[in-house]
């Protein structure tokens, strides 16, 4: 006999994972240049349109469009480095 983890000590357990996986995420957020970092987070944790968020900044739209894709792409390159 297999002994079952009990679904509700599974959920507690994925959802103490999936903090520290926002945890570290937003760790890394603040480590990016100022205008990536407020334009993630106004885009993600305020959940602003991209042409909010430029009115905001005082930048044209494909600018906010631009330093969102930079800093996405450079925290994939930072939490790749973390799990390595």
């Amino acid at each position: 006999n297999r002994m079952e983890i009990p679904s509700s000590a599974k959920s507690t357990e994925d959802d103490a994972i999936q903090h520290i996986e926002v945890s570290n995420i937003w760790s890394a957020v603040n480590t990016l240049p100022e205008k990536h970092k407020n334009a993630m987070l106004m885009r993600f944790r305020f959940d602003l349109k991209h042409d909010e968020i430029a009115e905001v900044m005082g930048v044209p739209c494909p600018t906010v469009r631009s330093w969102i894709h930079l800093a996405i792409k450079s925290l994939r390159k930072k939490l790749d480095k973390q799990q390595n």
